[in-house]
């Protein structure tokens, strides 16, 4: 699969990075990096809204202007002059505000918004390089029985039935469990890491089906190449042989940095 620039990660994917960062990397991640990949999401989210918005956020927050030290604002009340106000000096202060509500505005011109900068994904020790293979790949019966079974084990539900908004990235649980796309490739990649399964081997991918809908699937690296699994299919292809469009992948080994896919 041809790997092309960097992509911004998907709103959903950020939201879990928040409240589960353990499911966006490796099990293994110690609290550092937990912390580290949540603070990584938020600022990355809130910097996609603002570019949604067109609003320019800049790359340091100002700081916080502090208050005058007592002794400045006691000296400022001490200096200030008290002036007894007359009935011509209460005309002349109406007619000078008049006059200043009166006066035309200048015309602004709009501000044009700068490229908001992407923040980069922490650099977590727990993330393997792309060409280092911990665990032994998984054979193709074993993916074909993962998908299978989880295939039927989750119903489908759309995050608007479920959670009453759009786009919640989560791992199906329960006796009865019920999810959509995102939500079975969690629950692929979460049963496949248990087993043995290396993570890095391990990304999720989205695509565009044939009706141009969004969709996404798990990729698993073999020796024979990436292999999907497909909650639309019991069958595990090659990603070459699944008809996709293929838009957006995490980068192979790196599960914070996603990339364009095609």
């Amino acid at each position: 699969m041809t790997l092309g620039p960097a992509a911004a990660p998907p709103p959903g994917f950020l939201a879990l990075c928040e409240t589960n960062p353990r499911e966006c990397v490796d099990t293994d991640a110690s609290a550092r990096d937990l912390v580290e990949i949540r603070a990584w999401a938020a600022r990355t989210r809130w910097a996609g809204v603002f570019r949604t918005a067109g609003i320019a956020v800049p790359a340091s927050a100002p700081a916080a202007i502090d208050p005058a030290p007592v002794s400045v604002q006691a000296a400022a009340a001490r200096s200030v002059v008290k002036v007894k106000a007359t009935p011509r000096s209460v005309r002349a202060a109406k007619d000078r505000l008049r006059k200043a509500v009166d006066r035309p505005s200048p015309k602004l011109k709009p501000a044009v918004a700068a490229p908001t900068p992407q923040p980069a994904p922490p650099q977590t020790r727990t993330v393997p390089a792309p060409q280092l293979r911990r665990g032994p790949a998984p054979s193709l019966r074993d993916l074909e029985t993962v998908n299978r079974r989880l295939n039927r084990a989750i119903r489908r539900g759309s995050d608007q039935d479920l959670f009453g908004q759009a786009d919640i990235w989560v791992a199906p649980t329960g006796s009865r469990p019920r999810g959509d796309c995102e939500d079975y490739v969690l629950a692929k990649r979460r049963t496949l890491i248990d087993a043995g399964v290396d993570p890095s081997r391990l990304s999720i991918a989205l695509v565009q089906t044939r009706r141009g809908e969004g969709h996404a699937v798990l990729l698993v690296a073999t020796e024979a190449g990436e292999f999907v699994l497909d909650n639309l299919s019991p069958w595990v292809l090659r990603w070459d042989q699944a008809p996709y469009e293929w838009r957006e992948r995490q980068a192979p080994g790196r599960p914070l940095s996603w990339v364009a896919a095609g």
